[in-house]
């Protein structure tokens, strides 16, 4: 099992003495994490420690969000059903629903935000866009269903995907919305719409591999885009990766990830992959963990303060990095020695004078000083989780880190005999209603093989881990949708045309 950040003496990091706003800054953070980890230093009171996840307050936070909200959130105006989709999975994540009269509340608004020319607006009659689309089809995910009234069947798949080809860009990326600037987080809400809805088809994701590709940046992690790059205006892009615009960052980086793991068992050919540097990933993904005396949370870019948001974007990729990671014994012990951390020339040296890094449980991150950060620096006394100590509560916040909390407890691991056995017995047959334009002709072995590897993804219950004991523990959300594994494959068994628990075999 990890160690923690507990476990360890919280040593302020080194500086060079030259103070600024960014210093000052994380000093303070590491002194606000220190007091809620080992208690005040100039304190000689005993200091009580409590590793108890306020599940009770938690969700009363959140039924107040759904209750209405401030005056001061009305500049998340176009962002209503990211609002509703970050308390709803909240909820669930902590093992609460909504009762009957609010799921039906809830979907009723949610369909509000759908617009005629296809997609969902961030709020009523605003236009189109593909981040707020991702966000009402999640929700609806989660409170929605295949009866009648339940939402699922008033979605519009033939819209959603006529406004994904208008978005396309032909180096494979998309705009996010009309007249709206290309962001890799667009392509990640096209490909977990697109595979839960069963609309994905070739067209859909031509050439987007390699855009998602070449926005890995010299760090390892991924950027918000690339530079596009043509010979001429009517000529397609150059087969050579586009240099990737701006630094790597958690976000743009679990978003990318994710997108080439859905794309990967549509891809032709196998042999390409992975199409980008797993080795430079790891080891950037690892190096945002923060330090014992950063409480083990991760920061979002280098240099960066702790953020609780990261738990997941950062801490819920590694079950997915670990998808990735070579079968063969040593081909992944060769990565993981890549991926470890050399102490610097000079510093001061433990294990005999060794500068190895010492691997405690052959983990890529310590599962066990995040599940602490989360549970004693982002948990607000009175319900709802945050940023960090001394910043306020949120429902993007609280859901991130829940989130991360659900991937540092589960282990999910994706079992590549386990998507063959899905695909093997996939029924072909549409569901009813399926539009014409998402006839199985020509996309029978694409649908096949989304279905199988979405639905491959399993618990390993051995290696379960909460701090704090079992009534801490959360409900498991899916590593690439980040839904709740229950509700994404409820999803996509109504409309894939799967039988009701088709998903949940696992022989």
């Amino acid at each position: 099992m990890s160690s923690g950040a507990l476990a360890h003496p919280p040593e302020p990091l080194p500086d060079d003495d030259v103070h600024t706003e960014t210093s000052r800054a994380q000093r303070q953070t590491e002194t606000a994490i220190r007091a809620l980890f080992h208690g005040p230093p100039t304190s000689t009171s005993p200091f009580t420690l409590s590793l108890t996840l306020e599940r009770s307050k938690h969700i009363a936070y959140c039924s107040r969000t759904l209750g209405g909200l401030p005056a001061g959130w009305k500049a998340l105006d176009a962002s209503k059903p990211w609002l509703m989709y970050w308390t709803v999975h909240s909820l669930l994540t902590l093992g609460a629903q909504l009762d009957p009269a609010s799921k039906t509340r809830a979907i009723s608004t949610l369909l509000r935000y759908q617009h005629p020319s296809g997609g969902f607006g961030g709020g009523p009659d605003q236009i189109p866009h593909l981040l707020p689309t991702y966000a009402a089809v999640c929700a609806l995910a989660i409170v929605g269903g295949r009866g009648k009234g339940e939402g699922w069947v008033a979605i519009d798949r033939e819209g959603i995907y006529r406004f994904f080809m208008r978005m396309k860009q032909k180096d494979g990326s998309f705009i996010v919305h009309d007249g709206g600037e290309v962001d890799v987080r667009g392509v990640y809400c096209v490909l977990v719409v697109a595979t839960l809805l069963d609309i994905l088809t070739p067209e859909l994701v031509d050439g987007t591999e390699r855009f998602v590709s070449s926005c890995q940046t010299y760090e390892g992690g991924f950027a918000a885009s690339s530079h596009p790059f043509y010979p001429s205006p009517t000529s397609p892009p150059l087969s050579t990766p586009n240099p990737p615009l701006g630094e790597a960052h958690g976000g743009y980086t679990s978003c990318s990830l994710a997108s080439l793991t859905l794309l990967r068992p549509l891809s032709s050919s196998a042999s390409g992959f992975p199409p980008f540097d797993l080795g430079a990933l790891v080891r950037w993904s690892a190096h945002m963990q923060g330090h014992p005396i950063e409480g083990g949370g991760f920061r979002g870019r280098s240099n960066k303060l702790v953020d609780g948001c990261y738990s997941w974007w950062v801490g819920g990729t590694f079950n997915v990095l670990e998808a990735w990671m070579p079968k063969d014994e040593a081909k992944e012990e060769e990565l993981v020695k890549s991926a470890k951390v050399q102490v610097e020339e000079g510093a001061e040296k433990s294990n005999g004078g060794s500068a190895e890094w010492v691997d405690e449980d052959g983990g890529l991150f310590d599962r066990v000083a995040l599940q602490e950060f989360i549970l004693l620096a982002a948990q607000d006394p009175k319900g709802g989780l945050r940023d960090k100590p001394g910043k306020p509560v949120d429902a993007y916040h609280t859901a991130y880190n829940l989130s991360g909390l659900s991937a540092a407890q589960h282990h999910l691991t994706y079992s590549p005999r386990l998507a063959a056995a899905q695909s093997a017995r996939f029924n072909p047959t549409p569901a009813p209603g399926t539009p014409a334009v998402f006839a199985p002709e020509g996309r029978e072995e694409l649908r096949r093989n989304a279905w199988g590897a979405a639905v491959a993804w399993e618990a390993d219950e051995k290696e379960r881990c909460v701090v704090g004991g079992a009534e801490n523990l959360t409900n498991p959300t899916h590593p690439l949708f980040n839904v709740t594994t229950s509700r994404a494959f409820a999803m996509m068994e109504y409309f894939y045309g799967q039988e009701e628990g088709a998903a949940l075999k696992r022989v």
